[in-house]
């Protein structure tokens, strides 16, 4: 496989090489003979600083990559400095801020638009566009949504995939509940009534049972996340997040409807944890007591390995079918000091077919590669069936994909994940304290001076 590296000419003073060049060159355009041939692009060679972050999954992934990354490119050196995702992303504004020796770094979806807005990493389009063996068709185009800021990629996409809904096989043949169908969306109402035949208290009690405990729940039937999983929510029942005008959409009835929804799921129909509600113990996918878990594509790899039998649906709907999905990226840094070395290590572990099939085998990213898509849905291991594998790539690639500012082009309308304002103002709601209708005109508010001013309001709860 050829690694795409920046061409570089040899300009030098001194007349003596000027003629000897010039007599170089008329010789090779004389009558008869062959035109001389460019040189050869320099191969690269050196160190390259490398930031990884969050778990030692990731880590060890990193590693692996770096050596069958210096395998065939024996002349650089990856060096790999891990953080823990608390503490990754100051280190990496004060390294860049700083002009420490940093080239590339693992980035969340949520951090490269706000990057690429701060100067902090390069536009690689110019890489692309030299990279000889690269070409958009033969990647998922949904895949770049974000990690573009302007129309320009600052990002190439190393995890992630598609959002579905996982679920834990032997749970649900534990309460007697038949498996979700590869094939088909569950309604908002099947979804719910699902979630209650698989949520239990300590007494082994459902929800709509007398004397159920909700601040004894050993096993919930359903969770997602504040983010991608609102944002799925809200399109599955025809809302925007944010419209092709601008204007954040969380005030229409649509909206309104699909949050109120989800505070109802925790703080009234009890089959997902709220707030008020802290259970015993500690719940999740991974601990082999949360039934169905609306998450991401990335969590394959770790599902497989603490759940013994997965398998996986497609998201929910309402009134339109909408699925999910997005890609953290790998990052250029704007004073990477080995920028040949830095863009030849980023495509191996990125966009190769041999770097991105090991996390494909790993199960760290579903590839954008279309041609690694039937080596994902058949990878060796058998606790996901390739059925189920299958419904991620139909959820990327079946038309339904929306992606929070995908209308006005910009992921999240340049914030991404809305935090500062979701957080705080949505924890009332959650807890079945105010309505989501008498929440959202103060959370729209904020959040079009947080998009308009890119300063975080400061909210005071009680």
């Amino acid at each position: 496989m050829r690694q795409g590296t920046t061409r570089r000419g040899l300009f030098r003073s001194g007349s003596a090489l000027g003629a000897a060049t010039l007599t170089a060159a008329l010789a090779a355009c004389a009558p008869g003979q062959s035109p001389a041939q460019p040189p050869a692009p320099a191969r690269p060679q050196g160190k390259v600083y490398h930031m990884s972050r969050a778990d030692p999954y990731i880590h060890d992934l990193f590693k692996e990559q770096a050596r069958a990354f210096t395998a065939e490119h024996p002349d650089v050196q990856v060096e790999i400095d891990h953080q823990e995702q608390a503490a990754w992303l100051e280190k990496f504004k004060t390294m860049v801020a700083s002009g420490s020796p940093l080239d590339t770094a693992f980035a969340n979806d949520s951090n490269d638009v706000l990057f690429a807005r701060d100067g902090l990493v390069a536009d690689l389009d110019p890489n692309l566009a030299r990279q000889k063996d690269f070409k958009e068709a033969d990647f998922a185009e949904g895949s770049w949504f974000a990690m573009r800021f302007q129309g320009k990629r600052f990002g190439l996409p190393w995890d992630s995939g598609a959002y579905g809904l996982f679920f834990n096989l032997d749970l649900f043949d534990a309460a007697g509940v038949p498996y979700l169908d590869p094939k088909k969306r569950l309604t908002w109402d099947e979804l719910l009534g699902i979630a209650r035949r698989l949520t239990l208290d300590g007494n082994g009690r459902h929800p709509n049972e007398g004397g159920f405990d909700p601040a004894g729940v050993r096993q919930y039937g359903f969770a997602t996340s504040l983010t991608f999983g609102l944002a799925n929510f809200v399109f599955a029942n025809g809302g925007e997040m944010l419209t092709a005008e601008g204007k954040v959409g969380l005030e229409q009835p649509q909206a309104i409807e699909a949050i109120q929804f989800l505070a109802d799921l925790r703080s009234r129909h009890y089959v997902w944890s709220a707030p008020q509600f802290a259970p015993p113990q500690p719940i999740g996918f991974r601990t082999n007591n949360l039934a169905i878990d609306h998450n991401g594509a990335w969590n394959l790899g770790r599902y497989a390995q603490d759940v013994q039998r997965v398998g996986i649906a497609p998201a929910p709907f309402k009134r339109t079918a909408a699925s999910g999905g997005h890609y953290s990226p790998l990052v250029l840094t704007r004073h990477a000091q080995n920028r040949d070395a830095a863009w030849a290590w980023m495509y191996f572990a990125c966009l190769s077919e041999k770097g991105q099939g090991m996390l494909s085998d790993a199960g760290q990213m579903q590839p954008n590669r279309l041609s690694l898509a039937q080596r994902f849905v058949n990878a060796p291991g058998g606790k996901v069936e390739g059925k189920y594998r299958q419904v991620l790539i139909d959820e990327m690639s079946g038309g339904a994909l929306r992606v929070p500012g995908d209308r006005v082009g910009t992921y999240w309308g340049g914030y991404p994940g809305w935090g500062p304002v979701l957080t705080p103002l949505l924890t009332p709601v959650w807890r079945g304290e105010v309505s989501a209708a008498q929440a959202m005109p103060e959370i729209r508010r904020l959040t079009e001076q947080y998009l308009q001013t890119g300063q975080p309001p400061v909210i005071n709860q009680p």
